[in-house]
């Protein structure tokens, strides 16, 4: 469990690595995920703490289902390193919310801490790359992450890219926002510092240029000024700082890149194109789906799956319609409602909002299948289930002011 803390920055090293040498680091860090939940479950049974309750049921049967459709993907004679790549992205992030739903508090704030510094890092860098496009190592990335590189370059420029990509960074930042709010709802970090990082990611979101994730900012705008009495946390003074920090951030970005207030307007109102945009992709998989009922087999409607067919799923849920059919996807629609429904603390309906974001966001992107943000995903299930984060917040809570 220990070594799960420290996931992120271990994806965002690899992925580094990967920039330069071209790795595959999703089977390396699955490797990693995989290998941990398996030391865990061990040592819990060693300790007969290994218990399982309802919920732990389901997604255990969501798993195994989802690995037995690898069956009728090599009925369809696709590749099982095409299956194989799946898992590391969606199926083994699983894992995380068996570690995060028995975190303490301790364990949750190495994970938040290095989480935070790993997306500043990939932040900070994320804009050198994009002002300066001077590092040959990583134009190359970018021409073999993006095939269409030298075509959309321009419109690729203005995006914060990193060496993530401009959905993750979209994703993760609104990740960063909402953990920070978190904390800052609980005192468990300095209101200065907090406000700085809500600052920080607020403006991340808005360079990844992601327009769901734009979207959702909005969203989560309105839910921290709807709970202004309950959390306390705004103050005159409190509010100067974050405008003026604001003021400056976005000030300093507009100098070195005038474009990017008429960039990202037009993103923002086209925000409702990108259901139409994919209607087409869509309608192909509708109709070349040959087992509706229980799917064509993890990873078939897959990035990966491309280069040996002509259907890919841009979306979360037509990509498990096509992949896992509708008895898979009413399993994980289960999963969700008892999620949504378990009664927890008013501090940690935040994390409940993180998940109903990413729910919103796999309309239109693969996020539950990208193992970078469905690491994210998972952890915010778990510690809906955690109960020993229950009493954060309250007057048993022996507040910690640190970051």
């Amino acid at each position: 469990m220990k070594l799960s803390r420290y996931i992120y920055v271990l994806i965002i090293f690899f992925a580094a690595i990967s920039m330069y040498f071209g790795i595959r680091n999703g089977l390396i860090v699955g490797g990693i995920l995989i290998c941990s939940l398996i030391y865990s479950m061990i040592h819990s049974n060693l300790k007969g703490n290994l218990r399982l309750n309802q919920i732990d049921i389901l997604i255990i049967f969501f798993i195994f289902y989802n690995i037995f459709t690898g069956l009728f993907l090599l009925i369809g004679h696709l590749p099982i390193s095409v299956f194989l790549s799946e898992i590391a992205n969606s199926i083994i992030p699983i894992s995380m919310y068996f570690f995060s739903k028995k975190y303490k508090f301790k364990d949750f704030d190495i994970f938040y801490k290095v989480f935070v510094i790993s997306l500043i890092v990939v932040i900070i860098s994320g804009l050198y790359y994009n002002l300066t496009l001077s590092d040959p190592f990583y134009l190359s990335y970018l021409e073999r992450a993006y095939p269409n590189f030298h075509i959309i370059g321009f419109r690729l420029y203005p995006r914060l890219t990193s060496w993530i990509g401009s959905v993750a960074i979209g994703v993760l930042s609104l990740g960063g926002l909402l953990l920070t709010y978190y904390r800052l709802s609980i005192s468990a970090i300095n209101k200065k510092i907090g406000f700085s990082l809500v600052t920080i990611f607020t403006i991340s979101i808005l360079l990844s240029m992601q327009r769901s994730a734009i979207f959702a900012l909005v969203f989560i705008l309105l839910y921290i000024v709807k709970r202004v009495k309950v959390d306390r946390l705004f103050t005159f003074r409190n509010l100067s700082f974050f405008f003026v920090i604001s003021t400056f951030m976005i000030g300093s970005f507009v100098v070195f890149y005038p474009e990017f207030t008429s960039s990202l307007f037009d993103r923002f109102s086209n925000i409702f194109t990108a259901i139409s945009e994919r209607n087409l992709d869509w309608l192909l998989v509708f109709d070349n789906n040959k087992m509706l009922l229980f799917g064509n087999g993890l990873g078939s409607g897959g990035h990966r799956a491309i280069e040996y067919q002509e259907i890919i799923a841009d979306g979360n849920y037509f990509k498990m319609l096509y992949e896992i059919g509708i008895f898979g996807i009413i399993t994980f629609i289960v999963i969700i409602i008892n999620v949504l429904f378990h009664k927890i603390p008013s501090k940690k309906a935040t994390f409940k909002l993180a998940i109903l974001i990413f729910l919103f966001q796999a309309i239109g992107s693969n996020v539950l299948t990208f193992q970078i943000s469905a690491i994210l995903f998972w952890f915010y299930i778990g510690l809906v289930y955690n109960k020993n984060l229950d009493s954060l917040g309250t007057k048993n809570y022996e507040k910690d002011n640190s970051i």
